[in-house]
């Protein structure tokens, strides 16, 4: 058995341990559907509320998360053009539990989106309660996709290095471009919304 055959059976294995079965409670099914498929619309909401109403560092945090989320992004598109694994109910493996489109499983943008903005938080304030509560959603979000049958836990492994490497990238390109990125995203913000931030509704 060479390597790649090994790790896919270890990948298989622990899929399969992972996954839950036909009888799975709802208690179970409903915070796991959360964390697969609801959580990630929290993204663009909170990010929207930390520059909306947020200070100067908030805005900047967010421009960041949003830098890392589109470098995490186009590097998982890359490697799913180059690799089209396929998800488990594509090769019948295990249950799914609700329907999703046979797209490259390998990585998880899901998770890749969750770590990689907890990253960037963990490089702002590594204290901060909420980095570590970000940081712990991925990984729920990561169970919660292979226990519901849409992913490989290698989808998950691959989805953290991604998350990792657009953390770098977004670092190395915010060091050089915060003041033109922030400087512009502010001139659109006050263009777009001009109206809202008279009314006080949104913050100046």
């Amino acid at each position: 058995m060479t390597i790649l055959n090994a790790l896919q059976h270890l990948d298989h294995t622990l899929f399969l341990w992972i996954n839950g079965g036909p009888a799975i409670p709802d208690w179970l099914l409903v915070p796991a559907y959360f964390l697969a498929c609801q959580l990630i619309y929290l993204v663009p909401l909170g990010l929207a509320g930390a520059w909306c109403w947020g200070n100067d560092q908030h805005r900047r945090l967010a421009l960041q998360i949003g830098l890392a989320i589109i470098l995490v992004l186009s590097i998982n598109h890359l490697i799913g053009m180059a690799w089209h694994r396929p998800r488990p109910f594509v090769i019948d493996l295990g249950h799914a539990f609700f329907p999703h489109a046979p797209t490259p499983a390998f990585p998880s943008n899901h998770a890749g989106i969750i770590w990689a903005g907890g990253l960037v938080m963990a490089s702002w304030a590594p204290r901060n309660g909420m980095t570590w509560l970000v940081l712990a959603l991925g990984l729920g979000v990561a169970w919660a996709r292979v226990y519901l049958g849409v992913h490989f836990p290698l989808d998950m492994a691959g989805a953290l290095l991604t998350a990792l490497l657009a953390w770098r990238l977004s670092t190395l390109l915010w060091s050089r471009l915060e003041e033109p990125i922030f400087r512009m995203a502010l001139r659109g913000y006050h263009l777009l919304f001009a109206w809202p931030i008279a009314w006080k509704w949104f913050r100046d």
